[in-house]
């Protein structure tokens, strides 16, 4: 395969991808590419002018004057034939890949657009979810969805997928990296992947996977158990309905799995967080400025829930936001590994001809005042899951926890 090329703006410095994993960037493959990151989406005609700013002074005169006689050059000398709008293409992503930040891309417009309707619940592509992974540059596989195109093909779990078709994924950013895996329904696309140090590739058919966020059901002793892969706009109502029905079955604590969920939106994970928390604030975002911007919960209908949360290593950004809010307020035990470390906000932002910028702009905060960007969260129990064994470890020991609650 060889690496993707962005034409003129290859040169202006390739960033690097989300690393959401996760960093918190989990994201499915077709199905919420913002998914990994805290992020906010704004709507509208764009980022033009900034912040109260006009566009007229962006640019030097010496940086307009330089950058027309490079497409001069171009126009006057270069032995084959370009294309302008990938041209331009490539200097937008460029500009933005040069910041070095994993978090903030330029969108062209069919990009941008895969990106929004990867949050609202159903996606055309291979059915997985996944992270980027900043050791090794590709994609790891978080979850393989049941009677999933990429089940049948043989994807597993902590596989790495290193590419699509002739696009390597190496280094890329994973929202651009899921538009490869999008497509028409019907249509196929060729994955490469690693299984261990085995590469291995299969085409598969693209087809629509409704992105279900959430399973649950009653385990033994009153024990309800609630898995969130990642915090989607449906993921709030699926949350409610697993509540609803944990409960007329009679449940008496909850264990909460947050294990390898990417993040998602501010807003799901805030709404989430007021099911089991008493009115409040959950998080605070400080942008460069100083300037902050306050979360509250508005509800609070299982707030006496005894209540367990289970984090690991890739549960990274709203994962983070939820579960250091529950133990800033005491609400919850949590159990397992320190988590990812992504304490910062990205906006989404949609421009005037269709394409659209993912910039980060804030820091988050949770209610003790505290940013774990770079950290993590350390649980209140620490317990790694043996992966020689096929007992879970980690849950288990979530449940000692929370019959100590319950009782």
């Amino acid at each position: 395969m060889q690496p993707k090329k962005r034409g003129f703006g290859a040169g202006l410095g390739i960033g690097i991808a989300l690393g959401i994993a996760c960093a918190g960037v989990l994201l499915w493959i077709g199905i919420i590419a913002m998914l990994g990151s805290d992020v906010r989406l704004v709507s509208g005609s764009g980022a033009g002018a900034g912040k109260g700013g006009s566009t007229s002074s962006v640019l030097s005169r010496e940086e307009e004057k330089k950058l027309a006689e490079l497409m001069e050059r171009i126009d006057q000398d270069y032995l084959y034939e370009a294309d302008r709008e990938t041209l331009m293409d490539g200097i937008y992503h460029g500009l933005y890949d040069s910041l070095g930040d994993p978090y903030s891309t330029y969108y062209s417009a069919d990009e941008y657009a895969t990106v929004m309707e990867e949050n609202e619940g159903s996606y055309v592509g291979i059915g997985v979810s996944i992270s980027e992974d900043q050791d090794t540059g590709y994609l790891r596989v978080m979850r393989v969805f049941r009677g999933s195109p990429a089940e049948a093909a043989g994807i597993k779990e902590s596989d790495q997928i290193t590419g699509a078709d002739d696009v390597d994924f190496y280094q890329m950013d994973i929202n651009l990296a899921v538009t490869y895996m999008r497509g028409v329904e019907g249509t196929d696309v060729t994955v490469h992947w690693l299984h261990g140090q085995e590469p291995m590739e299969a085409t598969v058919t693209r087809r629509k996977i409704d992105n279900e966020t959430v399973t649950w059901e009653m385990r033994e002793d009153g024990v309800g158990y609630i898995l969130l892969a990642e915090f989607d706009t449906v993921s709030t109502g699926q949350i409610r309905e697993a509540l609803a029905d944990l409960t007329a079955q009679g449940m008496k604590g909850l264990v909460l799995d947050l294990r390898s969920n990417p993040g998602g939106l501010v807003n799901v994970a805030t709404d989430i967080a007021g099911e089991f928390l008493p009115r409040g604030v959950i998080t605070t975002l400080r942008d460069k400025n100083g300037n902050e911007e306050t979360y509250k919960v508005t509800d609070d209908e299982h707030s006496d829930i005894p209540l367990v949360v289970l984090i690991n290593e890739n549960s990274a950004s709203a994962s983070e936001l939820l579960t250091g809010a529950l133990m800033d307020y005491g609400r919850a035990v949590s159990v397992g590994t320190v988590s990812f470390g992504k304490g910062i906000v990205q906006e989404v932002v949609g421009l005037e001809d269709g394409s659209g910028i993912r910039l980060t702009i804030a820091d988050y905060y949770t209610p003790n005042d505290y940013n774990i960007h770079g950290i993590g969260i350390t649980p209140n129990v620490q317990i790694e899951d043996d992966p020689d064994t096929d007992a879970d470890e980690q849950y288990d020991r979530a449940v000692e926890e929370l019959k100590k609650l319950i009782k």
